[in-house]
């Protein structure tokens, strides 16, 4: 069985599902752990990747969905 680190999000825990990297900006998308169905996708800040950042507006949680959905398609 493989560890999983948990993040805790505005007083929640979340497991880590996926990481993605694409022109210099680095998507995480997170499950709960006690609410199955509450997702929530932050992004690495560029000058210090021990930030995560809240996604800037609708376009840019666009274009994360879109990236992780066009990678599970990959797979």
């Amino acid at each position: 069985m493989r560890e999983v680190p948990v993040y805790v999000i505005d007083d929640k825990e979340y497991f880590l599902l996926n990481k993605i990297t694409k022109n210099l900006d680095t998507y995480l998308y997170f499950s709960n752990i006690s609410e199955g169905n509450d997702y929530i996708i932050r992004k690495l800040n560029r000058d210090d990747p021990e930030i995560m950042l809240p996604l800037d507006d609708e376009n840019e949680v666009k274009k994360a969905i879109l990236l992780l959905t066009n990678r599970q398609l990959e797979n």
